[in-house]
């Protein structure tokens, strides 16, 4: 009961606090993010990121150089070496590349989304750079950009491990467990590939590979705006609008004099006692904090356990639908599993799912492309279809609260474009 009561006090004061802040004259004033709006994935964040290192006036590239100098200066990068950086996006599988033949080869990871490391990603990477002497160790560096700082508390084993089949498709791996993810190692196994697996590369690469989270805001708004001209004001206002976007990913979209207040607020409503005097005690004030710190938890644990609930609820409404359709429908050979359905046109896999994390689970939409005449079946069902997408590359995924609905105009659009026979 006495927990029941702290609960709902917990929830009157949010929705009292959540007036009070859209009465507020200090809220953030109306806008609105083109980015967000058309809920761009990783593929895309990284071919804007191409497009500002692509940037070269008089051909000079003031923006590639200012991040390789602010970011890969300080693990040893020689600046002497930058003379016209080639940057490519989705080539060989790696997000972003600068480099320059035979001087320096730059691996950007892009994680803004969230994605979790395939098996071998990193190693894979370095080995493709590495194939017929294109680049020596110490010219290869990486640059890791996640979405929080916690990122890389989660970072499994195999990234920096590199197999004798490393060049083989992800799921052919000797060392593959049941998901797209892992290897055996990340599970405390082993098997006759990890004998001959090159297990130091971590070590080998440490020096040379850096992770920037909120480091890249500044980047953008500070170095990148003070070098660009003012007649650029398209390439200015994308970089703005990428800032801000990156700004909510990393939930930075607050301003200060809207903190105080709510400061203010919070201090009224925690810090009094019955009488509706302020308690005097500093020590009672930060053990009456602290306390409802506590309280915030445990509810934000009941959330999480209600949103996994409705996830898998929400996940079993598309189940029943698809099921009904693919009763009507069974040439197609749908396949329906608890935690998603798929459909394979032309070798091409379409789906949807829901994926568990750390406890979190997100419904999302994706796409499995491994060849190119399969990249552009799936490029032609997402066009038709109406959803944006940048370069279909072998996993291409979004997230989704119309699983069902997005699945069935996959199959629409593959019937229009007489990909998929009845």
């Amino acid at each position: 009961m006495e927990q029941t009561v702290k609960m709902n006090h917990l929830l009157v004061l949010s929705e009292q606090l959540y007036k009070r802040i859209s009465e507020s004259e200090n809220k953030t004033p109306y806008a609105f993010n083109l980015l967000d709006l058309a809920g761009v994935n990783e593929p895309f964040t990284s071919l804007i990121l191409a497009l500002i290192f692509k940037y070269a006036p008089e051909q000079r590239n003031p923006l590639c150089t200012s991040f390789i100098r602010r970011f890969l200066q300080p693990c040893g990068f020689d600046m002497n070496w930058v003379k016209a950086p080639v940057v490519t996006t989705e080539k060989e599988h790696i997000d972003v590349c600068i480099h320059e033949p035979g001087k320096y080869a730059i691996i950007i990871e892009n994680k803004l989304k969230g994605a979790v490391f395939q098996r071998n990603q990193l190693a894979r990477y370095i080995a493709t750079l590495r194939k017929n002497n294109r680049f020596r160790d110490n010219q290869i560096f990486i640059v890791i950009l996640p979405n929080d700082n916690k990122f890389l508390q989660h970072l499994p084993m195999s990234v920096f491990r590199l197999p004798e089949d490393w060049n083989s498709n992800n799921q052919d791996r000797a060392c593959k467990t049941n998901d797209a993810c892992s290897c055996l190692c990340d599970c405390g196994q082993s098997c006759p590939q990890c004998t001959t697996c090159e297990k130091d590369l971590m070590q080998k690469f440490s020096s040379r590979t850096t992770v920037e989270d909120k480091e890249l805001l500044e980047w953008l708004k500070q170095d990148c705006l003070s070098l660009i001209p003012k007649k650029e004001l398209p390439l200015k206002s994308a970089i703005m609008q990428f800032y801000d976007f990156l700004n909510g990913i990393f939930n930075n979209r607050f301003n200060q004099k809207l903190a105080m207040e709510i400061v203010d607020f919070l201090r009224d409503k925690l810090l009094k006692n019955e009488q509706n005097i302020e308690i005097q005690n500093k020590g009672e004030q930060w053990k009456t904090v602290l306390a409802k710190i506590n309280e915030l938890d445990e509810l934000k644990s009941g959330m999480r356990e209600l949103q996994k609930q409705l996830s898998f609820e929400l996940m079993q409404d598309w189940r029943h639908r698809i099921l009904q359709y693919a009763d009507l429908h069974k040439s197609y050979n749908i396949e329906v599993s608890n935690n998603g359905f798929r459909l394979f046109i032309q070798g091409a896999e379409l789906g949807c799912w829901y994926y568990i994390h750390d406890d979190e689970i997100e419904p999302y939409w994706g796409c499995s492309a491994k060849t190119e005449e399969q990249r552009e079946v799936v490029a032609k069902i997402l066009d038709k279809a109406g959803v944006p997408h940048a370069d279909i590359i072998e996993w291409t995924t979004g997230h989704t609260l119309h699983g069902d609905e997005r699945f069935l105009s996959f199959i629409q659009a593959a019937q229009d474009l007489k990909l998929l026979e009845k």
